[in-house]
């Protein structure tokens, strides 16, 4: 792997994490990472708590579990 590309990753904040769900993709299972700091404000944001850039929610990659 490109270190470029693995020091990008280790940078990108976790707001969230589902490790199994069967309704976010339709026809598949799947898990899902809620990147946090979205610049956007949607009014119907069902993840609020995902808009700051920072969170005492924050998650390491190492809890991440390698597929």
């Amino acid at each position: 792997m490109n270190s470029n590309r693995s020091l990008a990753a280790e940078k990108l904040r976790i707001g969230g994490f589902v490790p199994f769900t069967a309704i976010d993709y339709p026809g598949h299972l799947a898990a899902v990472i809620f990147c946090q700091g979205c610049p956007w404000r949607c009014r119907y944001c069902h993840n609020p708590h995902l808009l700051a850039s920072r969170s005492s929610d924050e998650i390491t990659w190492s809890t991440v579990p390698a597929g």
